[in-house]
């Protein structure tokens, strides 16, 4: 992981650096939250 930010108004993190997808949304899975991929430049919906 090179970088993350977190976006509390959007409820969005995004990670960056050469990692697994599959692992990071796995990872975050277990805070409890809803966890999805998005493309980049979607917009997050609320």
């Amino acid at each position: 992981v090179e970088s993350y930010d977190v976006d509390l108004k959007e409820q969005k993190v995004t990670v960056k650096g050469n990692v697994q997808p599959d692992a990071v949304l796995q990872t975050v899975s277990k805070t409890g939250k809803k966890t999805s991929f998005w493309e980049e430049g979607e917009k997050a919906h609320a």
